[in-house]
């Protein structure tokens, strides 16, 4: 008879997460919260969510269909395993 060892399964875990806005700033947390933006003309509008600076993200609209521009090509991420 063979007795093969299983690791434990590992569960993921459901976390929501969202934005809110903090003055001029966005939040990022638990919970979602109402933006407030500018839209100062009509037609086409695209909303940017610009987060190339932690320090101060920030949500705006610019006329047009805007292309996103690429910042970062690696995000890290700090993760606790209990």
């Amino acid at each position: 008879m063979t007795i093969q060892r299983v690791p434990p399964m590992i569960t993921a875990k459901t976390t929501a997460v969202g934005f809110t806005q903090n003055g001029e700033s966005l939040a990022f947390g638990q919970q979602s919260g109402n933006i407030t933006v500018q839209v100062t003309s009509t037609g086409t509008n695209t909303l940017v969510i610009d987060l190339s600076n932690p320090q101060q993200w920030v949500a705006k609209v610019v006329e047009g269909s805007d292309t996103p521009t690429e910042v970062r090509q690696r995000i890290c991420y700090r993760v606790l395993m209990i």
